[in-house]
């Protein structure tokens, strides 16, 4: 489970107004745990799918000007219902500690990564669309535990 931390000037008053929002003094959120779990049913309806998309005819010496290049786009369909391993994918995502919890009426998702350095300074990376917090994982352990160096 999440384990609190004294955040201080590092964030703490700034992150407890915004948890508080406009007109409440306190807010609580329910911090639950989360774990990535996608049905057979629906890996093997997206298999299907993704060997039934049509693909339009390339456009002649067009490249990348246009969006992606649809042969490129076909191996990579074609990778996802043949090759991808949707379970070690999983398996890896639930390697981390993940978390969902609701903040003025939104549902959000988080990893709480902990450091085992004791002087570890809180940090929040976010991303936005079409990112995902799947580009940040190779860089926890850099944070986290750094060789030398401020941890976060």
């Amino acid at each position: 489970m999440i384990q609190k931390k004294t955040i201080g000037v590092w964030g703490g008053p700034i992150v407890a107004a915004f948890l508080a929002g406009p007109t409440a003094a306190e807010t609580t959120a329910k911090i639950e745990p989360f774990e990535v779990s996608i049905p057979e049913d629906v890996i093997t309806d997206l298999k299907t799918r993704l060997k039934m998309t049509r693909m339009p005819k390339p456009i002649r010496g067009s490249g990348y000007a246009y969006g992606i290049e649809t042969r490129y786009l076909s191996e990579l369909l074609d990778y996802w219902a043949t090759t991808y391993d949707w379970d070690a994918a999983a398996e890896r995502l639930n390697a981390l500690d993940h978390f969902t919890a609701t903040v003025a009426g939104q549902r959000l998702h988080f990893i709480h990564a902990l450091s085992p350095q004791e002087d570890a300074i809180p940090l929040l990376l976010l991303h936005g669309w079409p990112s995902s917090f799947v580009q940040m994982i190779d860089i926890l352990p850099l944070l986290t535990n750094p060789d030398g160096g401020q941890a976060f």
